[in-house]
């Protein structure tokens, strides 16, 4: 695992078949984390439909991935409490989604509101364009008959 500065997360080399691995990665700031598996055949054995490998991964982020009855045992907390923590990571989990969402519709805003004035400007010069092309186009038939005396 690796964060988008490359920076090594977790590694674990030597996967035997039918193990289950569970493991914790804490990233320090929020960031897209990059999962690599690789299936290495041992000697001899050969690639073939035959040799197959089964991966299942869940992820889990935020609240979802603390142990909340191992924080209240450690803490030596009552069920209460246990479910007031539970709670306050999902509202703190929600105000973060809130605040990411509202940067996001801001940022989403700006780049419509400048998209719109290049639109409306490329326009405008599009217009005047088309009128002085006109005017030329005028101005140049009237020369032009002007000169055959069709005028």
């Amino acid at each position: 695992m690796t964060d988008r500065f490359d920076n090594r997360l977790h590694v674990n080399n030597n996967i035997v078949q039918n193990d289950q691995n569970t493991f914790v990665v804490t990233t320090p700031m929020h960031s897209d984390v990059d999962v690599c598996f690789v299936n290495n055949l041992n000697e001899g054995v050969s690639y073939s439909d035959l040799v197959n490998a089964q991966v299942e991964l869940s992820i889990k982020t935020g609240y979802e991935a603390v142990d909340f009855n191992e924080l209240g045992r450690l803490e030596d907390l009552k069920p209460a409490e246990v479910e007031l923590r539970k709670m306050e990571s999902i509202v703190q989990s929600m105000v973060t989604e809130r605040q990411y969402l509202n940067e996001r519709e801001k940022a989403l805003r700006d780049t419509n509101e400048s998209t719109y004035d290049r639109v409306k400007w490329f326009s405008v010069a599009s217009m005047a364009l088309l009128v002085v092309m006109g005017i030329y186009q005028v101005l140049h038939m009237r020369s032009f008959l002007k000169k055959k005396k069709a005028i």
